[in-house]
C-alpha cells in the first residue's frame, strides 16, 4: 500500500465508502431508537434487506468491474447497502412516532453537502503530500484538512447539530476546570 498505486487504491475504496458513512451512521442511531421504542426485529429486518442489496451489488459488480474499479464496486456496494438499510429502518422507526417533531432530511442534507465539498480537497491533498511524503502522512493531513473544511461548511450552514456539539465541549472544559 505504501506505493503511489496502493494510494490510488485507498483512495478509490475512501471515496466510495465516503457516502455510505452518512447512511451508516443514520442506522446505527436509528437501532438505537428502535431499541428505546421496545423493537429489536425491525433492525434485524433492516439488517437482512442492507446485507441483501450489498451482496446483490456486489454480485453485479463482479460481472462488469475489472481491475481498479472493482474496489470502488465493493465500497459502492456497501454504501448502497447502508443507504437501503438505514432509509428502510428510519422509516420503521418514525411510523411509531407522533405526528410532528422535526424533520431528518435538513441534517441529512448538511452532512451530505459537508461531507461532498471536503472530498475534493481531502482526496488532492493527500495524493498531493503523499507526493514528497509517505502515504500514510497524506491520508493524516489530508484528515485534518477534511475535518477542518466538515466543521466550516457546518458552521456557515448554521448547523444546530455542531452549535449542540460545541456547546458540550465548553462545558466538558468547564466541568474540568472546576
Amino acid at each position: 500500500m505504501a506505493t503511489p498505486h496502493g494510494v490510488h487504491l485507498l483512495t478509490l475504496s475512501l471515496a466510495a465508502v465516503a457516502a455510505g458513512v452518512v447512511g451508516e451512521a443514520a442506522f446505527v442511531v436509528s437501532t438505537y431508537a428502535s431499541y428505546a421504542q421496545r423493537d429489536a426485529r425491525a433492525p434485524w429486518r433492516c439488517m437482512v434487506s442492507r446485507t441483501a442489496v450489498t451482496l446483490t451489488v456486489i454480485a453485479c459488480a463482479s460481472v462488469w468491474a475489472k481491475g481498479d474499479t472493482v474496489v470502488l464496486a465493493l465500497g459502492v456496494a456497501i454504501s448502497a447497502g447502508n443507504a437501503v438499510g438505514a432509509w428502510q429502518l428510519i422509516r420503521r422507526v418514525r411510523s411509531t412516532l407522533p405526528a410532528g417533531g422535526q424533520s431528518l432530511a435538513p441534517p441529512l442534507l448538511r452532512t451530505g453537502l459537508a461531507s461532498v465539498i471536503m472530498a475534493g480537497p481531502a482526496y488532492l491533498i493527500a495524493v498531493w503530500v503523499a507526493g514528497f511524503s509517505t502515504p500514510a502522512v497524506g491520508l493524516a493531513v489530508a484528515g485534518v484538512v477534511a475535518a477542518i473544511i466538515f466543521v466550516v461548511v457546518q458552521r456557515r450552514l448554521r448547523s444546530p447539530e455542531l452549535a449542540f456539539f460545541l456547546g458540550g465541549l465548553r462545558s466538558v472544559r468547564r466541568w474540568r476546570a472546576a
